[in-house]
């Protein structure tokens, strides 16, 4: 009979996962363990859930007290993962060694598709763009290398189309022609095309223009090789200013090549000189870095903050422009290896074009390599069964989303009475093509809340009018009892008074912990962008943790891909080091709700981060035997030469 009752639990549980009710699936695989405190099924099940749940010490005891009484190279990862992240594992942090994790070829024996390519461009959706200097074309690829479309520059066709860059402030996609002393400028898909330079050595005049940088109020800066100069434009073409000649003690530009902007400064690569001018944006010669550290430096792109990427013969280095040194990240030691320039891809990748070669390169931190990729899967939906969906989350091994994913990309396999792999299923939601934002907001209740009904009325009516035209929006109170005082779907007024409250609402000792809990739990099952927005002064009572603590609290957020944000309604309180904590932690924000710019600025932030959110749907071949087989679960993600693994389970519903 106990074994009966312990796989009932054991159901109970499994189902309240895929449900995400993760307090639940605890307590009911905690009544199947005291049942059969041996299954190792069961306690690993049971570690899955206090992990989701935010206890991932607890589940990491469960996880290796697993694998010390068997052998299990997939939750080992597991394990290994759980830990790097935690900083218990290997220290890694700094700019990393990188080594080849793929290649295209641009020919071979059989076919001819690009040649000599001098630049490239990723894209947000883990794409990027390549010129073909050699081919006369500009290529598209997605996140597998695969080639999507070609842009020739209309009927004029492109000249040795050197660099190519998309602009995210205009929506253009900009080429410079070597041998046609000009730039095109098209849509991203290549239609629509204008020209603006020619050849000459006057204002807006070109000779070989090389590389493309946009600043960030969208004017672009173009290496104009030939003229030994850097030549500035505003989006449609029309000239602004030159700069690059000799002054003071500054000999000019010789042989300018790679250019980007950031911060104020344009940073100009000289290949003859071996150094990287650095300019104001309006052409005023700052400094010079690199000078005696670099040999012939071509493209430059930014890094990370304060890191620019610089490609020098077959080296890729890593720049730091505060502290002016140089780190090497890869060596393409090879026969007439020629690196024109290497971009940081949006899943952390480098890829690199080597111009005589005909190469791309696909350069992946060694410390990735072996640790591989993180998948996650979120829930498995089997209401419909045999259509089942699946929703998981790929990482790399510090957390960071991977996105651009397709079909080609995805493994499934169910284990139920004979392994078999799932060969028709669909990739239905790719969070990175997503806008949509699950939100919950948060009112603070203590004493000190009740005179700010106005501004909590401001605060809740912005963010209203902006998520639900492409999201959901509920309103919880952080009282002693926390309440949904408006569901998603509610009306813009009854969001606001029930937001502002009645003065009697405001009393101390608010449960903020269980506050947070309650709008996580309301939002947790949504596709899409999910946070949860906090309006207060900024101060947390006496009983905000009293439940749950802030670690556990931002490892659940963190756990289930949900960010918490602050909006502070009065600037005479300082904002909590543990509200601090929660936003650092989880990717959110704190700002004060009276700024310049309002709260547009913090949404459209929270929908342009990446999200590697995937859901993919199936028809089981399983018999569900009236809803009481459990039905094994693998999803395997390959993306060139890293991969990661991992499985859960599902029960089909019940028949009667």
């Amino acid at each position: 009979m106990d074994d009966v009752n312990a796989k009932e639990d054991f159901r109970w549980g499994v189902i309240a996962y895929n449900d995400s009710n993760y307090n639940d699936s605890i307590r009911s695989l905690e009544r199947a363990l005291a049942l059969k405190p041996e299954n190792l099924q069961y306690q690993e099940w049971l570690g899955s859930a206090l992990f989701r749940a935010g206890f991932t010490g607890a589940a990491m005891e469960i996880w290796e007290s697993v694998l010390t009484r068997k052998s299990d190279p997939l939750l080992n990862n597991r394990v290994e993962l759980s830990a790097y992240r935690q900083g218990v594992g290997p220290e890694l942090a700094g700019p990393g060694r990188f080594v080849v994790s793929g290649i295209i070829e641009g020919r071979n024996s059989e076919y001819s598709l690009f040649k000599r390519p001098s630049s490239i461009f990723p894209m947000d959706d883990g794409g990027f763009y390549l010129s073909g200097f050699g081919s006369n074309e500009v290529f598209y690829f997605d996140v597998n290398g695969a080639l999507k479309f070609g842009v020739t520059g209309g009927l004029a066709k492109l000249a040795s189309p050197f660099d190519v860059h998309y602009s995210q402030t205009s929506g253009y996609l900009y080429i410079s022609e070597f041998n046609g002393h000009r730039i095109f400028r098209c849509n991203k898909d290549g239609t629509g095309g204008i020209r603006f330079g020619e050849r000459g050595r006057g204002d807006g005049q070109l000779l070989g223009p090389q590389y493309i940088a946009e600043d960030d109020k969208g004017y672009l800066y173009v290496t104009d090789y030939g003229n030994h100069r850097v030549v500035k434009f505003d989006t449609d073409g029309n000239y602004i200013l030159t700069f690059g000649e000799a002054v003071g003690s500054f000999s000019g530009l010789r042989e300018p090549t790679g250019i980007t902007a950031s911060d104020g400064m344009v940073f100009v690569a000289d290949a003859r000189g071996g150094f990287i001018a650095v300019f104001d944006y309006s052409g005023n010669y700052l400094t010079t870095m690199g000078a005696n550290s670099l040999v012939a430096p071509e493209g430059l792109s930014p890094g990370k903050e304060g890191e620019l990427l610089l490609a020098d013969g077959n080296k890729v280095f890593s720049f730091d422009i505060n502290e002016e040194t140089l780190e090497p990240l890869a060596d393409l030691s090879g026969s007439n290896v020629r690196i024109m320039k290497a971009v940081r891809d949006i899943n952390g990748n480098i890829i690199s074009v080597d111009f005589d070669n005909s190469r791309i390169s696909f350069l992946t931190d060694v410390s990735e390599v072996y640790t591989g990729l993180s998948i996650q899967i979120d829930r498995i939906s089997s209401d419909d069964f045999p259509r089942v969906l699946v929703d998981l989350t790929v990482e790399d091994p510090m957390g960071n989303p991977i996105v651009g994913l397709t079909n080609k990309n995805f493994y499934l396999t169910e284990l139920s009475q004979a392994r078999y792999m799932i060969d028709d299923y669909k990739l239905v939601y790719r969070g990175n093509s997503s806008q949509t934002l699950n939100t919950a907001l948060v009112i603070d209740r203590e004493p000190g809340m009740a005179d700010y009904g106005d501004d909590i009325k401001a605060a809740v009516g912005q963010l209203y009018d902006s998520v639900n035209r492409n999201g959901s929006l509920r309103v919880i109170t952080a009282a002693a009892l926390p309440v949904i005082a408006a569901s998603a779907g509610s009306s813009r007024n009854e969001a606001l008074v029930v937001a502002a409250g009645d003065p009697d609402d405001y009393t101390s000792g608010g449960r903020f912990d269980l506050s947070l809990r309650l709008a996580a739990g309301d939002i947790i099952n949504g596709r899409g962008y999910k946070s949860i927005v906090y309006i207060t002064r900024g101060k947390l009572g006496d009983s905000a943790f009293n439940g749950y603590s802030v670690l556990d609290t931002s490892r659940y957020f963190k756990n289930n891909g949900i960010s918490f944000n602050v909006i502070y309604v009065s600037t005479e309180d300082t904002v909590s080091p543990e509200l601090k904590y929660l936003c650092e932690e989880t990717g959110g924000e704190y700002l004060y709700l009276y700024q310049p710019e309002g709260l547009t600025r913090f949404l459209e932030n929270t929908v342009s981060k990446p999200n590697g959110t995937y859901t993919l749907e199936y028809t089981s071949r399983a018999e569900g035997d009236f809803g009481r087989r459990y039905i094994p679960f693998q999803a395997e993600v390959l993306l060139y030469n890293r991969s990661g693994r991992e499985r859960s389970g599902y029960f089909p519903p019940a028949e009667y």
